[in-house]
């Protein structure tokens, strides 16, 4: 505030002694005149005694006092959104090629009246924060809107320097939405530029896109989205899934009856191939299906944009080969329908060892028949091989698919890295004598550690008939063991899913519910039942076998440690198959298939690849390579090389360097330009020189997912910055009346100015024109 005081205070009361007898003999040269005209004598009267006192005020030296920026102290920062979203036009705010229209050079009015004050700094912000002297510098091609990544960077730029003020162009859509909440806003004022008055323009936009994949084939992969429609009412909208090889899957046709409208889009679909793979989805209007067609870009009649049209998601079913081990105590049926079901999916490796002949006691007091210590299966051979063939006081087993001939070719697993090998473990009908109390507590280890699942079937040697009470491998298992001597069930019984067997993806066999009860309904009935002594905490019971009134878990599942564990209590599940109503549709041969794949789904390898999106959306990705040895120990001597895939098709190799937070990780530091999906190769090779080609990960890179997610100016969040700052919201036309008022404004550094009012022309001008104003109205009234 501008302060007035008295230059010569001394004056004072002689300034005051000779306007008084100046005023008094004007008074009195008045009075002397003819009163027929007081009204206008008067106001003659006081024109005249106006003019003698400003010429007297003038004699004091009257001065007028305050402060003002001090020129070239104070920085005052311009910030222009620098993206993609800065591109759509109608809303009230300079946009495209209308913003260094708007913004001018520096010799524009406003700009120069500015940088009369301020050292003026002008920035563009997209990704990161920039300056730039040239406007045609500005692309508004940016693929984020890091508002608070500028901010923070403006702040640090001038920690040590006085900022008056920051003056913002931007829509408000920011695409670090989720750092906001710690967001620090520069120590001045901030002046957003906002229209009074703006329209949402017409567009197509996808919102809460999401995947819901399984690895199971008769579970769809089902994508379900919202579709955001404004001001296209009474128009037909396409949507459109579209496969990895720019094939339509599905397309629906959709009439929008108001201007603004969400509606919801499904798609459901059963990739063809297993592993990775980039589908998307469009919108578009149907009066647009040549441009659509022709997917010539960013090109529209209609909409503001169609950047946010499509949306690409990943899908990863899953990819093998999956190596699960059979142990069976005996050939059995079991084992034939397993084998064959797993013949229809080459992802799925089953390795199978049966047991064909038991051991016998090492000690016996009878005389043995044979001269020979071979097992009495090999005996009466004309080719017995008492070198080679198993001893009388060994079990003679079966390798079935193995890939050498050292796999498996001394029984089942003794080592971690035999047994680690393999990513689920089947027990059928095996007595727990048969395991050695360090193969059980290795087996426990499988699970727990290694992250492994293991699955034991019914049979008269399994669960309480086969003595698991009380082991270590009896422990792993979701239900309690009773003792050997317990019942058995050998009626008939049916099985019956509970709630969360049904909800269970992996369980269910047909599309819809309905068609699922009606299967359920239309099983054969099964005669062997393993009784358990109960649920254990946390498991869950999935299938239920019904004898007469009561029910007996059937089917249960549990974690355990790192991994899972599996009970299929029924002993005769292969009369499922030879009991089904339709040759063609094998519902025993699928239910194995996907209960497999359950197993082996979450099963880590000795290499696993996971990828770390940056919160901010400015493209950078961070690889992260976990590397075990055959024991699954973190292996910190290993080579690690990824090869990323761009949606171009253009690859890069980086080398993995190893990780600062964990033993056996190894990441590597990716950025992302372009738009679409990108796929991750990885090549591992351990200190022994094993290479290990884990499985190919992705991700999608988006941007504009963000950038476009809203075109509507968020005037909420502009309003509340200049509020929180102390600034206030400046019209885009206003904007050369608001920096005249900038210099009355608080700002950091400051100088005063005196300015003499005596010395102002409009003083004078104002006391001559009493005086010819007084001297007028005497001529023109004729007063004397």
């Amino acid at each position: 505030m501008a302060a007035i005081y008295i230059g010569s205070p001394h004056w004072i009361v002689p300034v005051a002694i000779v306007a008084a007898l100046i005023i008094a003999a004007i008074c009195w040269s008045y009075g002397r005149r003819t009163p027929r005209q007081t009204p206008w004598l008067l106001l003659a009267l006081l024109l005249k005694i106006a003019a003698v006192l400003m010429l007297a005020l003038c004699l004091l030296e009257p001065l007028q006092s305050g402060v003002r920026p001090r020129p070239g102290a104070n920085v005052f920062a311009i910030l222009i959104d620098d993206s993609r979203s800065m591109s759509v036009a109608g809303r009230g705010l300079p946009a495209g090629a209308e913003i260094p229209v708007w913004l001018g050079d520096e010799t524009k009015s406003w700009r120069a009246r500015l940088a009369q004050d301020f050292d003026v700094r002008t920035y563009s912000f997209a990704e990161t924060l920039s300056r730039f002297e040239d406007r045609e510098q500005l692309t508004v091609n940016g693929r984020a809107s890091n508002l608070a990544g500028a901010f923070a960077a403006l702040t640090a730029q001038f920690s040590d320097r006085p900022i008056a003020g920051v003056m913002l162009l931007s829509d408000g859509n920011r695409t670090d939405e989720d750092a906001q909440a710690a967001e620090q806003l520069p120590d001045c004022p901030i002046y957003p530029i906002l229209a009074a008055k703006h329209d949402i323009p017409a567009d197509l936009r996808w919102d809460r896109v999401q995947a819901s994949q399984s690895y199971f084939e008769t579970s769809p992969t089902t994508i379900n989205a919202d579709l955001l429609v404004s001001g296209c009412d009474g128009q037909q909208v396409v949507t459109q899934l579209i496969d990895h090889k720019q094939a339509v899957v599905e397309e629906r046709m959709i009439a929008v009856s108001t201007p603004d409208e969400r509606i919801p889009v499904r798609f459901q679909f059963r990739p063809d191939e297993p592993g990775l793979a980039f589908y998307r989805i469009r919108a578009f209007l149907e009066s647009e299906r040549t441009l659509a067609d022709r997917q010539e870009g960013p090109r529209s009649d209609v909409e503001a944009t169609v950047a946010n049209n499509q949306r690409t998601i990943v899908i990863d079913r899953g990819g093998g080969p999956f190596r699960i081990l059979y142990l069976a105590g005996r050939p059995n049926w079991e084992f034939k329908f397993l084998r064959r079901a797993m013949e229809a999916d080459d992802e799925l490796n089953l390795v199978g060892l049966l047991r064909i002949a038991n051991k016998e006691p090492k000690f016996q007091f009878n005389d043995r028949q044979s001269a020979t210590d071979t097992n009495r299966l090999f005996q009466g051979f004309e080719n017995e091989r008492p070198d080679v063939d198993e001893s009388y006081d060994q079990p003679v087993l079966v390798r079935i698919n193995v890939e050498d001939d050292q796999e498996l070719a001394e029984g089942f697993p003794a080592t971690a890295e035999a047994m680690f090998r393999y990513d689920a473990i089947i027990v059928d009908d095996v007595e727990s004598a048969f395991f050695s109390t360090d193969q059980m507590l290795l087996l426990r280890e499988y699970v727990s550690r290694r992250g492994g699942a293991l699955l034991m079937l019914g049979g008269v040697n399994g669960f309480q008939d086969g003595g698991y009470a009380r082991t270590p491998l009896g422990e792993m298992l979701p239900v309690y063991v009773k003792p050997p001597t317990s019942e058995r069930i050998d009626a008939a019984f049916k099985l019956r899913w509970t709630r969360d067997g049904m909800l269970e993806s992996w369980t269910r066999l047909r599309a819809t519910e309905r068609d699922e009860e009606e299967r359920i309904s239309e099983m054969p009935s099964f005669r062997s039942l393993t009784v358990a002594g109960g649920v254990k905490p946390g498991a869950v019971v999935l299938a239920e076998a019904l004898i007469g009134e009561e029910s007996r878990p059937a089917v249960v599942t549990q974690r355990f440690g790192k991994g899972r564990s599996a009970a299929i209590m029924i002993g005769d599940l292969w009369q499922w198959s030879i009991s089904r109503p339709e040759v063609e549709r094998d519902d025993l041969a699928t239910f194995w298939r996907q209960t497999l794949r359950w197993l082996v789904a979450e099963t880590p390898r000795n290499a696993d690849v996971s990828i770390e999106e940056s919160e901010h959306g400015d493209g950078r990705v961070l690889l992260t390579a976990t590397v075990r040895n055959a024991e699954f120990q973190a292996d910190d001597d290993a080579t690690v090389e990824f090869q990323v895939t761009d949606p171009n098709g253009e690859t890069q190799k980086l080398t993995a360097d190893p990780g600062d937070t964990e033993p056996g990780r190894y990441v590597a530091e990716y950025w992302a330009t372009v738009s679409g999906g990108y796929r991750v190769s990885t090549r591992v090779v351990t200190h022994d020189n094993e290479v290990l080609l884990p499985r190919d990960a992705g991700w999608v890179q988006a941007p504009e997912e963000r950038e476009f997610r809203d075109l509507a100016v968020q005037t909420d969040y502009l309003r509340q910055l200049a509020e929180r700052s102390g600034g206030e919201c400046v019209t885009p036309d206003s904007v050369a009346q608001f920096v005249e008022t900038l210099p009355t404004r608080r700002v950091p550094v400051t100088e005063p100015w005196v300015a003499p009012l005596w010395h102002q022309a409009w003083v004078f001008a104002c006391a001559v024109g009493c005086l010819c104003a007084e001297w007028g109205l005497r001529r023109w009234k004729g007063l004397s």
